[in-house]
């Protein structure tokens, strides 16, 4: 069987159109955010089979961080001081 040109270009099309909505989507959310909205510097690797994180937030005490954990997506959250 012989791929049609008209088939690729609809192919092409269409992960053209998905990467511009993924693309799209993640700017809208980063204009969304609130202003003080900050991304720390993280380092996630694995050790033992368990999965560690490690979050470089600069004044931000240790009783004010929260880590959430749901859909397999790991949020963390601090308030400074």
């Amino acid at each position: 069987m012989v791929a049609s040109p008209k088939g690729r270009l609809y192919q092409l099309n269409i992960v053209a159109e998905t990467n511009y909505i993924k693309q799209r989507s993640e700017k809208d959310l980063l204009q969304r955010l609130p202003e003080e909205t900050e991304f720390p510097f993280l380092d996630l690797f694995e050790r033992a089979g368990d999965f560690v994180i490690k979050a470089d937030l600069p004044g931000v005490n240790k009783e004010d961080i929260s880590i959430k954990l749901f859909n397999n997506i790991a949020t963390i959250e601090g308030i400074k001081s």
